[in-house]
């Protein structure tokens, strides 16, 4: 589409009107330079202050005039002839984005007197240089374009090594009623390897409904597996301490000695050490004994010896939605290195949480506002793909 105004005809219309000029040069009033928003950013930062200046205007004044401030301007309501998507689109286009003009796309995006589709491409905007510059969304950004409670996606939970979810309990009080959440709980048999609790997991997968697969520890392997297969209604995935393939390499040829593991006698006390470290507490310490006394030793023996031989990392790059891991600050069971192979995936970020390997148990609140935010945004986007044309 043409251009309301051409170039030429703006900059002459603003040197044959001395009152609007002075209003623009002193930035009291930006409105005579909106129709240049509808012209290519390029075109504009390459030959507005000329053309001005070949208009007649003085260059001194001329470069008084901030683009930064028109399109902040803009940016402040649905004006008249589309401005504001305007500079939405000088955004997409390049223009330099700072937190004030971040935080002007988040209002636009929850400003509904704007059009769907500029609300949400303001909003990936904005995303996409908060991601970069780890500076968090605006509050009530996400809130106000998620879609309604009933439609928003479920949160399917794959336990650690127990495989009860007795562990998961606080986390899913943090979440709050408003999220819906699926707890697989693996069964006890001791011969059931990896291969078999995936397809216990797909089991109690949602048939209808959108949903976030997030996995703790033990079942990363898992939730990669499932994501690579792309099954209809996974909307992202979240990784807690988890890995891909044995996280501990040195520690394969020590596997025949796992039988051997006194996990019956061992009191909880000894087992909190790694998973719980300076962040144990009494109740914490319970919730251990708790979830370890349903499970027999065989079985924690089985799965640990599953941990040694897995190996899924072939899979990653077929992960094609987007993936949060959350990284527990002290963790001394899953190193750094195992997060850092996973950026295999395209769609991958961290999130460093101070905390120990048990993570969602030692820091439920602070993991749920991560796992929240994350989910949020998914959803918004999911919104967005929907709401735009096809072809």
């Amino acid at each position: 589409m043409e251009p309301y105004q051409p170039f030429e005809e703006i900059c002459k219309g603003l040197a044959a009107r001395p009152d609007a000029w002075a209003r623009v040069r002193d930035g009291q009033n930006y409105m005579p330079l909106l129709p240049v928003l509808e012209h290519p950013y390029s075109l504009v930062v390459a030959q507005l202050f000329d053309r001005l200046i070949a208009a007649g205007l003085p260059r001194t004044e001329v470069e008084r005039i901030s683009l930064r401030e028109l399109v902040v301007f803009a940016l402040g309501g649905p004006l008249k002839w589309g401005w504001g998507e305007n500079a939405v689109s000088w955004v997409e286009e390049g223009f330099p984005i700072d937190d004030r003009i971040a935080s002007a796309l988040e209002r636009v995006a929850q400003d509904k007197r704007f059009p769907q589709r500029v609300r949400h491409r303001a909003f990936a905007a904005a995303k996409r240089w908060r991601r970069v510059h780890a500076a968090p969304l605006r509050s009530g950004v996400l809130r106000d374009l998620l879609p309604p409670r009933h439609h928003r996606a479920r949160l399917v939970l794959l336990p650690g090594l127990d495989g009860t979810g007795i562990l998961l309990r606080d986390f899913r009080e943090a979440l709050g009623r408003h999220r819906r959440t699926i707890l697989v709980s693996y069964p006890t048999e001791p011969n059931l390897d990896y291969a078999a609790l995936k397809g216990i997991a797909q089991f109690h997968l949602p048939r209808r409904k959108p949903f976030i697969l997030l996995a703790e520890s033990f079942s990363g392997p898992i939730a990669i597996s499932i994501a690579a297969d792309h099954p209809a209604g996974l909307r992202g995935l979240i990784l807690t301490c988890s890995f891909a393939r044995n996280p501990i390499p040195i520690l394969a040829p020590l596997r025949p000695l796992i039988r051997m593991l006194p996990f019956r006698w061992a009191p909880v006390s000894l087992l909190a050490w790694p998973t719980l470290g300076r962040f144990g507490t009494p109740a914490l310490r319970s919730q251990l004994g708790e979830a370890l006394s349903r499970v027999s030793p065989s079985v924690i023996r089985k799965r640990l010896s599953a941990v040694v031989e897995v190996d899924v990392s072939a899979l990653l790059a077929r992960v094609d939605v987007p993936v949060l891991y959350l990284i527990a600050s002290e963790d001394r069971l899953v190193p750094r290195s195992a997060a850092d192979e996973l950026t295999a995936i395209p769609h991958f970020r961290f999130a460093k949480i101070e905390g120990p390997h048990f993570l969602l148990q030692a820091r439920p609140s602070a993991a749920a506002a991560h796992v929240e935010a994350f989910m949020r945004e998914v959803e918004v986007d999911a919104m967005w793909r929907r709401s735009e044309p096809s072809g």
